[in-house]
């Protein structure tokens, strides 16, 4: 028998995104006189089943998919959020400080005549 899976398969070929899918058929045996035992149902992304002697709905253990960054791509958002601070700091510098607004145009002035000739 095999069981039920919604995800099959989660590749990235830059290896920027890990994935764990876990997929395990649960031991649960429904109590044949109350017609509700052990329906499912989908609640928020997952799966829930109904324990008619708990009376409540619980959820449904297997096919769980967990998604994470990989080291390449972690340490690419880190950069970003550093150089993002990084700009953030320098702005307020050069607000405050009129000969930093003018050295950081000519900087940009320079640069852009720099790459036209290349």
């Amino acid at each position: 028998m095999m069981a039920n899976k919604f995800v099959e398969n989660i590749q990235c070929n830059d290896m920027s995104v890990y994935s764990t899918i876990t997929d395990h058929t649960p031991y649960y045996t429904p109590d044949d006189y109350n017609f509700q035992d052990g329906v499912v149902r989908t609640r928020g992304g997952g799966l829930e089943y109904y324990d008619a002697k708990l009376y409540s709905w619980l959820p449904l253990p297997g096919s769980e998919v967990a998604l994470e960054l990989g080291p390449m791509a972690r340490t690419v958002l880190d950069w970003a959020y550093a150089k993002m601070e990084e700009e953030q700091q320098l702005e307020q510098l050069v607000q405050q400080y009129p000969t930093l607004k003018a050295a950081k145009e000519n900087y940009e002035i320079v640069k852009a005549l720099v790459r036209n000739e290349g």
